[in-house]
């Protein structure tokens, strides 16, 4: 499952962005829409579980918009890759990675809030900080920056916790 939108409209399984849709490759506040089955059909991301809490609902579109913005808000022109300001804000040394680093905890913090276990945290916080770390080195930092997309693999980590923990309570 992949919510950054790389694959574009010519990619494998994904929906490209529309004409209408914003910066973060939504067309509208809520970050989905309804589907022919009643269920919200995600642009980027696929279905939140229905079976998930409203409290949780929120936090996972809170995370999505955060992840958006560092790791996917920006369309590389005459690609299908899209960019975020982590690397952007990386290129400020040490210093740029530390602050989108401690942004990047506000989805672990999210995950942690809504119940999500130690080893699904450990990962994420581990993402952040292979993120941080190898950002910090010159040129090569902001290259793996805009690779490595550590938020939005976080907000997978959270996805997927949802999914098995909605799945479970059946």
């Amino acid at each position: 499952m992949s919510i950054d939108g790389d694959d574009g409209e010519g990619g494998e399984g994904g929906e490209g962005y529309g004409i209408n849709d914003d910066a973060f490759g939504t067309d509208d506040d809520d970050f989905g829409s309804a589907d022919s089955e009643g269920g919200t059909e995600w642009n980027s991301g696929g279905e939140i579980p229905a079976d998930i809490s409203t409290r949780e609902r929120k936090a996972l579109q809170r995370t999505r918009r955060v992840a958006r913005l560092l790791d996917s808000a920006i369309s590389v022109p005459g690609t299908n890759y899209r960019i975020g300001l982590d690397p952007l804000i990386g290129l400020l040394p040490i210093s740029g990675d530390v602050v989108t680093g401690v942004i990047g905890l506000y989805i672990v913090a999210e995950a942690g809030l809504v119940g999500a276990p130690r080893n699904v945290l450990g990962r994420m916080v581990f993402n952040i900080l292979v993120d941080t770390l190898i950002g910090s080195v010159p040129a090569i930092g902001d290259l793996f920056d805009a690779a490595w997309k550590a938020n939005l693999k976080n907000v997978e980590l959270f996805e997927e916790y949802l999914e098995s923990n909605a799945a479970g309570s059946i």
